[in-house]
């Protein structure tokens, strides 16, 4: 399965990063790796813990059992196939059933609210047209009528959270079969978030998250300095290893979003993955990058997403809008030069040029 349908993976580990063998990270420090999401994890605590790995990759197996779109028996699979509405908990015995989806599902209607729905967890049918779904079969030829038929099926609004009293059960209703969601801009970071809490939860206290990009960070590395990563030059013909800026993290969580790798050309016009919810066609702007900080990386995950979408202008406005986020945008001038802006809370994550 492929998560990162419309987040662009972005950063490079920096030193601390640099090597996965235990004495090279020091005495007390273990790095775990894995595949998850249709993409790779890393982790990094700051002592050794036995059978961590473990719990962490039954964590990933729970949550993709209710988010994932690319297994046909999690929750939001059947939820989209349904003609109307879906059961996902009994009242009766609530604590325990689909607890992954329904905290991912509150916070996506809160984010696409704060972002007027830049941030729109029902584009799949468009992700799928333009070929950046699971089949990556890309359009012959654009059919604007298509495109405007396809918009018309869009609108995380029409997706309701409703308990039906006569049998005690809490639905997801939504208009028709044709509405589906996509949490793939969220989903990760909400991963991310929950790995953090479950090693907190045995006491480690210096961590470092990722899931395909998606970062959070505690305390300090093996050094005993704040975790650094790298953010990759936004450009198609930069290397991965090229690295436009260092970001130190303290204490925070931080997801970036790019439209300059994950394209494709039809008829001489370049088309990005990043799509506008309400044109139903690839947004193309000046702005080349977002990088979210926020106290948790499912909100920087989706926020991230939703300043592409956007474009520049609108991107500081969620910043002036929302709680606890910050953000560092990477934009090209009428020349072509990259520039940069950072919120004041930004700032102080980024190297000093």
């Amino acid at each position: 399965m492929r998560w990162s349908i419309l987040v662009a993976v972005l950063f490079l580990f920096a030193s601390c990063n640099s090597s996965s063998s235990p004495s090279e990270l020091g005495s007390s420090y273990q790095k775990l790796r894995g595949n998850t999401m249709g993409t790779t994890y890393s982790v990094i605590i700051g002592r050794k813990t036995k059978g961590i790995q473990k719990k962490i990759d039954k964590l990933l197996v729970d949550i993709n059992a209710e988010l994932s779109t690319y297994i046909p028996s999690s929750t939001i699979s059947q939820i989209n196939v349904a003609k109307e509405k879906f059961a996902i908990q009994d009242t009766k015995d609530y604590i325990n059933q689909n607890v992954h989806f329904k905290k991912v599902f509150s916070a996506a209607k809160e984010i696409h609210a704060l972002t007027k729905g830049a941030f729109e967890p029902t584009v799949m049918p468009l992700v799928n047209y333009w070929g950046f779904g699971p089949n990556k079969k890309k359009p012959e030829d654009v059919d604007s009528i298509s495109i405007q038929n396809l918009v018309q099926k869009i609108g995380f609004d029409k997706v309701k959270k409703e308990v039906v009293a006569k049998d005690q059960k809490l639905y997801i209703s939504k208009p028709s079969q044709e509405v589906a969601i996509d949490f793939s801009a969220i989903a990760k970071g909400y991963a991310v978030d929950e790995i953090a809490f479950l090693l907190e939860q045995n006491a480690i206290g210096n961590y470092l998250v990722e899931i395909g990009g998606e970062v959070k960070a505690r305390g300090v590395n093996q050094q005993g300095k704040l975790w650094s990563i790298a953010l990759n030059t936004p450009k198609k013909e930069a290397a991965l290893n090229d690295a436009f800026q260092i970001l130190h993290l303290e204490n925070i969580a931080v997801a970036s979003s790019g439209n300059y790798r994950n394209y494709f050309e039809l008829d001489g016009k370049i088309y990005s993955h990043t799509l506008n919810p309400k044109t139903g066609y690839p947004e193309r702007s000046n702005l080349l990058s977002a990088t979210i900080f926020s106290d948790d990386c499912m909100t920087a995950d989706a926020v991230a997403t939703a300043c592409m979408v956007g474009g520049l202008e609108k991107a500081k406005t969620f910043l002036e809008q929302g709680k606890n986020i910050e953000g560092y945008f990477i934009y090209s001038d009428e020349q072509g030069a990259l520039k940069e802006y950072a919120s004041v809370g930004a700032r102080k994550y980024l190297n000093e040029k």
